[in-house]
């Protein structure tokens, strides 16, 4: 259930909305089955983190749901921009994003409008 913190506002003046502790994004539970979507970017990656190029296991709750393009540099939520990578890969990663790729990523979505 969402619910609207009215003391809290993001700096372009609308309310921040919180998530309760229990609709986290992957299951904390190692023996629970993993969420469709992130098995199905997994198996579209190969089961290999893009960033350190070794294997991961989704269940063992070392992974992360990655913008490939930050929101920060313009990118959005489509599935072409979304990634697994581990834990550590993501933290280290932050922000950041090759420059090519940003300037591909922007003029496809320019084109697609």
């Amino acid at each position: 259930m969402l619910y609207r913190s009215t003391d809290r506002r993001c700096r372009c003046g609308a309310p921040v909305v919180n998530l309760p502790h229990s609709a986290s994004f992957h299951s904390r539970d190692k023996n629970a089955p993993s969420n469709p979507g992130t098995k199905h970017l997994a198996e579209r990656q190969g089961w290999i983190c893009p960033e350190c190029g070794s294997d991961f296991r989704l269940n063992d709750g070392s992974h992360h749901i990655d913008h490939v393009i930050p929101w920060s540099l313009g990118g959005g939520n489509e599935l072409a921009n979304i990634q697994i990578l581990h834990a550590d890969c993501n933290l280290r990663k932050g922000a950041r994003a090759d420059v090519d790729d940003v300037i591909r990523y922007l003029q496809g979505r320019i084109l697609n409008l």
